[in-house]
C-alpha cells in the first residue's frame, strides 16, 4: 500500500502542518506516482535542453560514449538537475549509471566552480534559461 507523511499523520490523528509533511517526504522520497511520472519526463526535457546547449543530442547524452565533451555534459546535466531539485535516484534512472558515477559528476562540477569562477560564471549563463524554466527548489547562487 502507498502512503504520504500526510497519510500516515491523519492516520495517527496527529497536527501537523504542510512544511513538516514536505520535510518527511522529501526525506523518505514519498512522492505519488503522478508526480513521479512528471518528474521522469521533466528530467528527460532538461537533459536534452543541456545537451541542445552543448551541441549534442539526448541520445548522446544518455549512451555509454565515454568521448570528453559528452561525459562534460553529461556531469553539466546533472548538476543542473540536482540544482533544480532532483534526486539522485532520480537522475540515476535516466543515465542508467550508480549512486557513486552521479556524486561524481556533481561533484566534479561543483569542485571546478569553487576552483574557477569563469567557469561558474559560464555555466549559469549558458543553463540560466534551464534553471529559470524549471525552478522547482531555489537552493544555487553565483556567490
Amino acid at each position: 500500500m502507498y502512503t504520504n507523511a500526510e497519510q500516515l499523520f491523519l492516520i495517527a490523528n496527529i497536527p501537523v502542518t504542510q512544511e513538516q509533511i514536505n520535510l518527511i517526504n522529501d526525506r523518505f522520497y514519498i512522492r505519488d506516482k503522478q508526480t513521479q511520472e512528471f518528474s521522469v519526463e521533466t528530467i528527460k526535457k532538461i537533459v536534452a535542453m543541456v545537451g541542445e546547449a552543448n551541441g549534442l543530442s539526448y541520445t548522446e547524452l544518455i549512451n555509454n560514449c565515454r568521448k570528453r565533451e559528452i561525459v562534460d555534459a553529461r556531469a553539466e546535466s546533472t548538476y543542473v538537475l540536482n540544482l533544480l531539485g532532483y534526486r539522485d535516484c532520480e537522475i540515476r534512472k535516466i543515465f542508467g549509471k550508480d549512486h557513486s558515477t552521479i556524486n561524481y559528476y556533481r561533484d566534479r562540477v561543483k569542485d571546478s566552480m569553487s576552483i574557477d569562477t569563469r567557469f561558474k560564471v559560464s555555466f549559469y549563463r549558458k543553463y540560466s534559461h534551464i534553471l529559470e524554466r524549471f525552478q522547482i527548489v531555489d537552493n544555487f547562487s553565483m556567490n
